[in-house]
């Protein structure tokens, strides 16, 4: 009795109570009673199902976000790990070996070592100077720059007492087109580039301009600064003749130097479009012989084609012996008809003979 009451019970949560609804279709139509509601319980069997699925779901995705932030966190941690290790060896590889009262000897230590890094870094940058140089200067200039620093001393020529490569700048800028002629120094004849390079050395002892008169001979140059009282025999220019001999030897090194200068730019381009251009001809060349050869071979083909429609043309007739027209030669060329091929038609037949 208790479990019929407990399923009515139940029933009760899902149905109306049959007095205050009807089933009859006249009786709610017309307002006189509420439709009861229809219960079907494939409703509570998809309800189930749903719940079911869906926590499926919500706990795979619960476990694959877990699983992500997981190896996430390994990562970050592995990369965390390896920051504090190489803090520790840097502290350590930092931390001096003395003790307290001595450690100052390995601060003074690291100040000498950066220092002298410094130093070879400026040393290093000072290298460069030229290049830097020779990109800020002007065309003029910079073409004039290389005789000065043959004349003044270089490698093989011999430097110019009491004047340093500073001060030979200092003039040089100042007036560039006074030395114009210098830019084509190697170009130029002896008697020009003599004369332009005593303009520069008088210049040097007499930058002034007191004895303009005297700078084209140094050795006149020579006389008037020796009478001056403030002129030191050691700040004469040279004699005229040891000068000639100082220019001789730089247009020797000059020609030495182009003998095993590297070529410019345009001298490779040069070379490279001479190459480049016979590499056009050879293959021009050996396309025309390609073209030869295969029309050579189209003739071929062509005269192959035609012997092998002449050979399916010709039928070979064996005459036995003693046949009329033996003795009139080696064979004898007869039309005959052939019937037995697909088309009928008159062919052309060789009668060949023993002789």
């Amino acid at each position: 009795m208790t479990r019929k009451i407990k399923i009515r019970k139940q029933s009760t949560m899902y149905r109306k109570d049959s007095s205050s609804c009807t089933n009859n279709e006249v009786l709610y139509r017309n307002g006189t009673f509420d439709r009861c509601p229809e219960v079907n319980q494939i409703n509570t069997v998809v309800l189930a199902v749903y719940m079911v699925l869906s926590h499926i779901i919500l706990v795979n995705i619960l476990i694959a976000m877990f699983s992500n932030t997981f190896t996430k966190v390994q990562d970050n941690n592995e990369l965390v790990w390896k920051f504090h290790r190489y803090s520790l060896i840097q502290e350590y590889n930092d931390r001096s070996a003395l003790l307290p009262p001595l450690i100052i000897i390995s601060y003074l230590n690291r100040t000498l070592r950066y220092i002298f890094k410094v130093y070879k870094k400026k040393k290093k940058e000072k290298k460069n100077t030229g290049n830097e140089l020779g990109i800020s200067l002007s065309p003029l200039l910079a073409n004039i720059l290389p005789a000065v620093h043959a004349l003044t001393g270089c490698d093989t020529t011999s430097a110019i007492f009491g004047f340093g490569k500073k001060t030979v700048f200092k003039l040089i800028r100042k007036s560039p087109s006074k030395f114009t002629n210098l830019q084509n120094f190697d170009k130029i004849d002896f008697s020009t580039s003599l004369s332009a390079a005593r303009e520069l050395i008088s210049s040097l002892y007499d930058p002034k301009d007191k004895f303009a008169s005297s700078h084209v001979d140094l050795n006149k140059l020579r006389v008037k600064l020796a009478t001056c009282k403030d002129t030191s025999l050691l700040r004469l220019p040279p004699s005229e003749p040891a000068f000639n001999e100082h220019v001789l030897r730089l247009e020797a090194s000059y020609e030495e130097h182009e003998e095993y200068q590297e070529p410019t730019m345009q001298d490779q381009f040069d070379s490279l479009s001479s190459e480049v251009d016979i590499i056009q001809r050879n293959q021009e060349e050996t396309l025309e012989e390609v073209e030869k050869i295969m029309a050579e071979t189209k003739n071929i083909q062509e005269a192959i084609q035609q012997i092998k429609e002449t050979k399916d043309k010709l039928v070979l007739v064996e005459v036995p012996k003693g046949t009329q027209g033996r003795s009139e030669g080696t064979y004898c060329p007869v039309e005959v008809e052939v019937p037995t091929w697909p088309f009928r038609e008159t062919i052309f037949v060789k009668r060949y003979y023993d002789i």
